[in-house]
């Protein structure tokens, strides 16, 4: 039951006795305390209205709700009303009016204790009430409830404040939800209108407070600016209404989730014949919707083994950038999911590229429309691939799962597979190292040059002049080695080994610091929740790229299972995992982290990288050198 039914039970139907008002007063100023009743049943509410009266008025710090026994406060911050008047010599008062809504906890007696008003810097106290709580069976009915599951009917406020300003029945907030029960990550749209008699006007209106969901994705959906009103008749009384704020929100969790009211000021003027003249202005008021709970259920159990948590109603479809390339050439394959549903944490799609190319993390780019009533739109992820060698290739089948929740089951989306022509030979490999980490193909010219086989002469392995030179090249190229990874400055030369020791790292880092540097510009640019998939993807993009052993979309556990097969600390692989889940939280959670907190995280990206850069080593490469005659 709604607080406003509760309300109209408490007001209207059950013509309970209202607790004579407490009173503090001082001067020109007057507080009061009374109670909507003092005798309730144990499935009705009671609300505690506390009035402030007097020239200083308009200098009254909003009271904290009272200490109670056996009630449970529904709001802590109160609904707020002022009225504006005229005395009969002619000096302006002002009355602000709180209410508060109790639910009681057991039958027996409940104390609604005192009240502290300060006003223009003076405290006022009021005496406390107290209240009691029967057996429902012992009070006149309530009104019938709508069947179990169904939504209640609108009913409008049945309260009416003390005084002659706007009636809570001429200006209300009501909470649309699509649905009161959801899967987890499926749409919720909630839709918050204004209603209001034709005979009141508004003005300067604003949000009173910050709107949240915790537990909730949330995407803002538009409304209009300058919104029409149009005419609903509601309970025999036709009302203006416009709509104030539509979002759509998913469950990241399941669980019994709040959603909290929305809350704005306003200034409302009415033409109603019952007030007096001198009262006729726009008056300042506090109108609040009902808090919302939404049930969200964890999804079945039966997932495919690829599931990563899309949950809503997509299409797949998949594109390549051309059909003939080159050996060596880039081509990129465009994937795109189009349809409506969390289109923001959608994960890229399982896809696992021959082993005749070279690829990278995918770039994403998503574009969401808004206008409607739900999330819609397309999400694109663009990988990069590179071919080795020549031929036909047809490129895997794109595969993603799907939770769809109107049919409750699962299903799989697959595209159109690819073909790519690619031209040329195979790409040159890259120098192979001797043991000792020597490039072979420095020294193979000075043993295969015709220009150096001469009877005559001494056997180039018997002379000494030779073993200098490889050993000062050794000695120099470990001594760099040993430099760069202390942290120092990158070495101001190359040799070619270096080139080819580091042939196969390079497309790694590169493509790690590419996305690094996309990070760093969606933190520049305030996109926190990009920020964070930009480094999860430069992480785990590197670790792909890398080692060629983990797939598109791989779990956590498969990316532990991976390091936990080489050589890299535990301390570093504790720190990847915790950086992983720094990243996951702060794409789903509703709150930002600070810039500096971002910078940090950034920071420990880079170092992170650096490390396992060093303790990952590259992926063997064959040795296609003749050995020396």
């Amino acid at each position: 039951m709604n607080t406003w039914i509760r309300l109209l039970v408490v007001g209207m139907i059950l013509g309970a006795t209202v607790a004579p008002p407490t009173r503090a007063q001082s001067g020109t100023v007057q507080v009061s305390a009374e109670a909507s009743s003092t005798e309730i049943g144990a499935q009705e509410s009671v609300v505690l209205i506390v009035r402030v009266e007097g020239r200083q008025a308009s200098r009254i710090e909003t009271p904290d709700p009272p200490v109670t026994t056996n009630l449970v406060l529904e709001q802590s911050t109160p609904t707020t009303q002022r009225n504006v008047s005229i005395n009969g010599q002619g000096q302006m008062e002002q009355s602000v009016t709180y209410r508060w809504l109790y639910e009681p906890v057991r039958t027996g007696s409940a104390e609604i204790g005192p009240v502290e008003v300060t006003v223009a810097g003076s405290t006022y106290t009021t005496d406390p009430i107290r209240v009691r709580i029967l057996p429902q069976a012992q009070r006149p009915s309530l009104p019938s409830t709508a069947p179990h599951g169904a939504r209640p009917s609108p009913q409008p406020p049945a309260s009416r404040p003390r005084g002659d300003g706007v009636d809570a029945r001429d200006l209300f907030i009501r909470a649309e939800p699509s649905a009161t029960r959801a899967f987890q990550n499926e749409q919720v749209t909630i839709e918050y209108r204004l209603f209001f008699r034709p005979n009141v006007q508004l003005r300067r209106s604003r949000l009173a407070s910050a709107w949240d969901a915790n537990g909730f994705w949330r995407e803002e959906l538009d409304v209009a600016s300058r919104p029409r009103p149009r005419t609903r008749r509601m309970n025999g009384r036709a009302y203006r209404s416009i709509v104030l704020k539509r979002v759509a929100v998913f469950p990241t969790r399941p669980g019994t989730l709040r959603v909290d009211p929305l809350r704005i000021e306003t200034e409302a003027y009415t033409t109603a014949p019952h007030r007096r003249p001198m009262q006729r202005g726009f008056e300042p008021t506090t109108i609040a919707s009902d808090a919302l709970t939404i049930e969200a259920r964890s999804l079945p159990a039966d997932a495919p083994p690829r599931f990563q948590g899309a949950v809503g109603d997509y299409a797949l479809r998949t594109r390549l950038s051309a059909d003939s390339v080159q050996v060596g050439d880039a081509v990129r394959l465009h994937v795109t999911v189009e349809g409506r549903g969390n289109l923001a944490t959608l994960s890229p799609p399982a896809f696992s590229p021959p082993a005749a190319f070279e690829s990278y993390a995918p770039e994403t780019s998503t574009d969401i429309n808004r206008s409607g009533r739900v999330v819609q739109g397309t999400k694109t992820f663009t990988y990069t691939l590179i071919p080795q060698s020549g031929g036909r290739y047809t490129l895997p089948t794109v595969e993603l799962p799907v939770f769809d929740p109107g049919a409750r089951t699962y299903e799989t989306l697959r595209a159109d597979s690819q073909t790519l022509h690619v031209t040329g030979d195979a790409a040159p490999a890259a120098v192979s190292t001797t043991g000792s980490g020597l490039p072979v193909g420095d020294i193979t010219p000075l043993m295969t040059e015709s220009r150096w086989v001469r009877t005559d002469a001494v056997p180039l392995h018997r002379q000494t002049w030779i073993y200098a030179v490889m050993l000062l090249t050794l000695l120099l190229g470990a001594g760099g080695i040993a430099y760069r990874r202390e942290g120092a400055v990158p070495l101001p030369f190359r040799s070619d080994g270096d080139a080819a020791s580091s042939a196969q790292p390079a497309p790694a880092m590169a493509s790690a610091e590419r996305q690094l540097g996309k990070a760093e510009q969606a933190l520049r640019n305030g996109e926190t929740k990009r920020f964070y998939r930009e480094i999860e993807q430069a992480l785990i993009g590197f670790l792909r790229t890398r080692t060629g052993t983990l797939e598109p979309g791989a779990s956590r556990e498969a990316v532990a299972a991976l390091l936990e097969a080489r050589p890299v600390p535990p301390a570093d692989c504790e720190a990847l995992d915790d950086l992983l889940d720094v990243c996951e939280e702060a794409q789903f959670t509703p709150e930002n982290p600070t810039y500096d907190r971002a910078a940090s995280d950034l920071s420990r990206a880079r170092q992170l990288l650096q490390r396992l850069d060093g303790a990952l080593p590259a992926r063997a490469v064959a040795d296609h050198n003749a050995p020396p005659s």
